[in-house]
């Protein structure tokens, strides 16, 4: 059973301003540490929302905290329903697209969520509806260079009015406001995989977490410090 979203994680932080802090029940939660290796990963969160191997290998890099994706490897799970507002937050590490996206949603009419541009070769954050995509102009449609080597933590978030793409819990670029509506597409989402094509990333996987409401930047920044040593 899908959770509506009222019970929170709560999660403690060692620092001088924040001691504790609550989020939202994530619609998704996959976590590179807790993958056994088989072909489900098994969802963190208590929504049953298991990914389940696409083509190719299954297999954990070798630190062990996250799933690699070898270019012909991807990973599905199902729709969430997410609705017209979502935050999404994913480590990634030594990312090439190879035309693909790192995380999106099976194009009908509608998907809720593209996290990289295939066709643009961008970071940010966007969605998709009747108009095309939504999100990919404007000035945070560019981002940082990502670092061989180094993991980078993509996050995203849309309240039904404004998208913002963050990078290691910062801001980048301005806020986009958007009078369009994110519908749901009714389809399964890809990790590592091209929307409309057969295209597949290379890209080491850490954690994948979703949630039925836009965090706000304070809660994002608070993620990423919290979630940051299994991967730095």
């Amino acid at each position: 059973m899908v959770s509506n979203g009222t019970s929170s994680e709560s999660i403690t932080i060692s620092s001088a301003t924040f001691q504790y802090f609550s989020l939202p029940t994530p619609a998704v939660y996959l976590n590179g540490l807790t993958y056994n290796g088989s072909s489900t990963w098994l969802d963190s969160s208590p929504n049953g929302v298991n990914a389940t191997l696409g083509t190719g290998t299954a297999a954990k890099n070798g630190a062990g905290n996250a799933l690699l994706l070898n270019g012909s490897t991807y990973w599905t799970f199902p729709e969430i329903n997410l609705g017209n507002a979502w935050t999404v937050c994913i480590w990634v590490k030594n990312l090439s697209l190879n035309g693909a996206s790192l995380l999106t949603q099976e194009l009908g009419s509608a998907s809720s969520i593209i996290v990289a541009d295939p066709d643009y070769a961008y970071l940010n954050v966007i969605f998709y509806n009747s108009s095309g995509r939504v999100g990919v102009a404007g000035a945070n449609s560019k981002q940082p260079s990502v670092t061989t080597n180094t993991w980078t933590y993509i996050q995203g978030t849309w309240d039904g009015s404004s998208l913002i793409t963050y990078f290691n819990g910062v801001q980048y670029g301005p806020t986009q406001t958007i009078s369009q509506v994110c519908v749901p597409g009714n389809g399964v989402y890809y990790i590592g995989r091209r929307f409309n094509g057969s295209q597949t990333v290379n890209a080491e996987v850490g954690e994948i977490r979703i949630f039925r409401s836009a965090l706000t930047a304070s809660q994002i920044a608070i993620l990423y410090n919290y979630t940051k040593p299994s991967f730095t």
